[in-house]
C-alpha cells in the first residue's frame, strides 16, 4: 500500500518547542520585572522634578509666592505633595476643594498622591515634627524664601534595587542623581 507524505509535527518536536518557549520565558520575566521598576522609579522622579519646577514657574509667572509641602500621611504609609499660592502650605492629605487647607492654585487642584507612583516609596526626608517638608518659592527669581527649607529625598523602587535622590537647593534648583549601590541609569552618580 502507498503511504502519502504526511504533513505536521510529532508530539516530540512539540515537547522540544514547548521546553525552549518556558526556558525564553524563563529568561525573560526576571528581566521584565526589573525593566518595569525602573521604569517605575524613574517615571516618579521625572514627575517629581515637573512638579516642583511648575510650582516654582508658576510662582514666578503669577508674581506671588508658592508653598509646596510634602507630607506623610497615615503612619507614614502614604505621601502627597501639594502646591498652594502664598506662603501658608495647604495639606495635599486634604481631598474635598471646598477645605480651607484644600491644595489648589486659581481653582485648579495641584497635589501628587503616593497612589500615582505604584512601586516607587520616598525615604530619607527630613520632616517637620507633624510630618510634613515646606518650601516655598520666591516670585521674583523661583529661589527659596528659606534657604534653610533646601533638602533632598530618596525616591526608591519596590524592591529597593533603584534609588534616585531629589535635592533642592536654596536657589531652587532641582537635582537628581543616584548612589552607585542602586544605579539607575540617565542619572548622575551622587558625589
Amino acid at each position: 500500500m502507498y503511504r502519502k507524505n504526511q504533513t505536521g509535527v510529532t508530539v516530540f518536536e512539540l515537547m522540544i518547542s514547548v521546553a525552549v518557549l518556558a526556558g525564553m520565558l524563563a529568561t525573560a520575566v526576571p528581566n521584565y520585572s526589573k525593566f518595569i521598576e525602573k521604569r517605575r522609579t524613574s517615571g516618579a522622579v521625572e514627575m517629581l522634578h515637573s512638579y516642583i519646577e511648575s510650582a516654582k514657574m508658576e510662582s514666578i509667572k503669577r508674581n506671588r509666592p508658592v508653598t509646596v509641602r510634602f507630607r506623610n500621611t497615615y503612619d507614614g504609609a502614604k505621601w502627597c505633595f501639594g502646591a498652594e499660592l502664598g506662603t501658608e502650605a495647604c495639606d495635599c492629605a486634604k481631598t474635598d476643594p471646598g477645605h480651607a487647607d484644600y491644595c489648589d492654585i486659581s481653582g485648579v487642584g495641584t497635589k501628587l498622591w503616593f497612589s500615582e507612583f505604584e512601586g516607587v516609596d520616598i525615604a530619607n526626608i527630613d520632616l517637620f515634627d507633624d510630618g510634613s517638608k515646606t518650601f516655598t518659592f520666591d516670585p521674583v527669581r523661583g529661589l527659596l524664601t528659606n534657604t534653610n527649607d533646601s533638602g533632598s529625598f530618596d525616591l526608591v523602587s519596590a524592591g529597593g534595587d533603584y534609588m534616585v535622590t531629589v535635592s533642592i537647593n536654596g536657589a531652587g534648583r532641582v537635582r537628581e542623581c543616584t548612589n552607585p549601590d542602586h544605579n539607575l541609569s540617565g542619572y548622575d552618580t551622587c558625589s
